[in-house]
């Protein structure tokens, strides 16, 4: 419990902080000082709401996940919390960069209370700044330094970055801002132990400092470093970091992953926070490429990095003003040349971007896994599409839909489905269940479980993308589905190498109809290709030979327009 003097004291410091209770397993924010207030520019109520409502309101939808997963390390007293995150500016737009430091405060009656003390990294010369400037009079004060690498720390990267770089620049020389990341320290520290990652800092540090003698380097957070330093090539950074990287492989204990940096060659004008904003985006970018350690920004990343935040910040807006639409692409018997299914497709057409591409929302829903919010979403927009096709008496047809592997992680799937297509009157048998041979290779007993209970209420189940890279025959020994789509990869090459691809659609086209599984081949482009799955007896084709994808006006009108010669008439 706070005592009244304790709390008199604490809400009168100058220090932006935040002491919280975590008697009863959750963080409850207790009393917040005045210097924090007046950062924040809101009364104390209404600090205490916000924090006690969501934690988290504010952050960068990209910082969340990370940043609640460092937070919960802390408070179980796995870690110490020294973080750099992105908090929304107070009736602005935009983020500012925020650092935050967690302590265990122990109070006058023995018991601990979580201390979060936030530091703005984009007003070193602010209120923070002043907070200081009685008491700090030179670089090289020990409040500067990082205890454990013996580097400045970040209150010294922020108090005097900006200084570095008007020096660089008024000597007529080119800044430039690297910003260093140990890849997976969490990883390192939990297989060997935290006095083993402590050491690996350590070397990181000295090393950093070899090869970048005249650089400032300060410790940004607990596994990232960044330095302003004189740009003079790309390929003398390129070489300086494999240098550290290799001497680290050599003389580390146990396996480091090495580092890997972003880098802002800074232009004048440009602010150190903006800079590090930019590193970290350039960083950020590498991805999952292992092979790729250096990544410079440019503008067009940074055009792709804020595409990328519109589309993760107005996704929900997106489904609610029907900027996501389904459109619908023929699957055509070989047989007949007829419409047979539908397959639907997300597309997002939006007021500011105009058409979004699938291949740049997708992943971003996958990385913050929202695609199950957009997969039932889609269901639910091509059940109302189907009633309208019924009204206009379209002969109703059956519609592939797919689903991600975390559809099946966040929700129960079979009671979804039931449930939107019995508000709509929808038989089950009119929606197929297409799911990617990518998923299908890392199933678990649950999605499997939910798969075959799938099948038992008489949902069709297509595996989608067979033949793309994770292809393997076990899959019809593992599970059991009633078609097969071909990858397009394999159509679009069937000449190549010996034409090794015509003998593998045959034998496989072979082996389904000894399975009973039925068969479709996407990407269909050419009558060559055509006529070949003729010949090999592939039931089902699609591609741009036949039909591009269109929403559901447009469909209505084709059928009205050429009923006879394009379209099933009774769903098959």
């Amino acid at each position: 419990m706070i005592s009244k003097n304790e709390r008199i004291f604490y809400e009168n410091l100058q220090l932006p902080l935040v002491l919280f209770d975590q008697s009863k397993g959750k963080l409850h924010a207790e009393l917040i000082s005045d210097g924090l207030c007046n950062v924040g520019t809101k009364d104390r109520e209404t600090f205490l709401n916000q924090l006690n409502h969501d934690l988290y309101h504010q952050v960068h939808p990209a910082d969340k996940l990370w940043l609640k997963h460092d937070i919960a390390n802390f408070l179980s007293k796995m870690n110490d919390l020294d973080v750099v995150y992105r908090n929304k500016i107070h009736n602005g737009e935009g983020y500012r960069m925020v650092h935050l430091i967690g302590k265990w405060q122990p109070m006058n009656d023995g018991s601990e209370m979580v201390c979060f003390t936030y530091y703005d990294m984009m007003d070193p010369a602010g209120k923070l700044g002043k907070l200081f400037s009685n008491t700090v009079d030179e670089e090289d004060n020990a409040l500067f330094r990082d205890t454990l690498t013996g580097l400045h720390n970040v209150m010294y990267f922020r108090q005097f970055a900006d200084e570095r770089l008007q020096l660089l620049l008024s000597c007529e020389k080119q800044p430039v801002l690297i910003y260093i990341n140990i890849n997976s320290l969490h990883d390192y520290n939990s297989q060997y132990g935290y006095s083993r990652g402590d050491d690996l800092l350590r070397l990181y540090a000295s090393l950093i400092k070899e090869y970048f003698p005249d650089a400032m380097i300060a410790r940004a957070v607990d596994d990232q470093f960044v330095l302003i330093d004189e740009f003079s090539t790309k390929t003398l950074i390129l070489d300086n970091i494999k240098t550290i990287n290799h001497h680290v492989q050599k003389t580390a204990y146990g396996k480091p992953l090495g580092i890997r940096v972003g880098i802002c060659i800074v232009r004048p004008n440009m602010t150190a926070a903006k800079a590090v904003d930019y590193a970290r985006i350039a960083l950020k970018n590498i991805g999952d490429d292992l092979s790729t350690i250096c990544n410079f920004y440019s503008q067009k990343q940074d055009e792709q990095y804020k595409k990328r935040r519109y589309i993760l910040e107005h996704f929900n807006e997106a489904m609610e003003q029907d900027w996501i639409q389904p459109f619908y692409h023929g699957i055509v018997r070989t047989t007949t040349h007829k419409f047979a299914i539908f397959e639907s497709l997300a597309r997002w057409i939006d007021p500011v971007y105009g058409t979004i591409s699938p291949a740049e929302f997708i992943p971003i829903l996958s990385h913050f896994h929202l695609l199950h919010e957009l997969d039932f979403y889609m269901v639910e927009h091509i059940c109302r599409d189907l009633h309208l096709a019924h009204q206009a008496r379209f002969p109703l047809s059956q519609i592939s839909i797919n689903f991600s592997a975390q559809d099946f992680d966040h929700a129960d799937v079979v009671y979804e489905l039931n449930t939107i297509l019995q508000r709509y009157n929808i038989p089950k048998d009119f929606i197929i269940v297409e799911i990617t041979e990518q998923d299908i290779a890392r199933a678990t007993d649950h999605f499997h479980m939910q798969l075959e209970m799938l099948r038992e209420e008489g949902y069709e189940l297509w595996l989608d993308d067979f033949g793309s890279d994770y292809s393997s025959l076990s899959v019809f020994s593992q599970f059991t589905f009633d078609r097969i789509k071909f990858d397009m990869k394999l159509i679009h090459n069937l000449d190549e190498h010996n034409q090794a691809n015509r003998r593998i659609l045959r034998l496989i086209v072979n082996l389904c109809k000894e399975l009973g599984i039925h068969t479709l081949a996407e990407g269909v482009e050419t009558q060559e290709q055509l006529q070949f799955l003729q010949d090999i007896d592939c039931e089902l084709v699609q591609g741009y030979l036949f039909h591009k994808p269109c929403d559901i006006t447009t469909l209505l009108n084709d059928y009205h327009n050429c009923t006879d010669a394009y379209f099933e008439s009774n769903k098959k």
